[in-house]
């Protein structure tokens, strides 16, 4: 999973890029961007939708924060 947190709230996806289902790293993730370094896909951490490479969107996970705690719906 690859989780962002912004002024909007916290969003979580699966690291499963689109374009071929390579896991984008951690290292991938920087500021509101999520770059899948396989063959250079972007995403918005904030809304997920590919802003570079493709048209294809990272999949959203369901979610809920509790206690400061992130828990993901599988």
């Amino acid at each position: 999973f690859i989780a962002s947190r912004s002024a909007a709230g916290t969003h979580v996806f699966d690291a499963r890029c689109p374009h071929k289902g390579n896991v984008i790293p951690e290292s991938g993730i920087a500021g509101d961007e999520i770059h899948c370094p396989f063959h250079d896909w972007k995403f918005s951490a904030g809304h997920g939708g590919c802003i570079a490479g493709g048209k294809s969107p990272l999949q959203r996970v369901l979610h809920r924060m509790e206690n400061g705690r992130l828990f993901v719906q599988l």
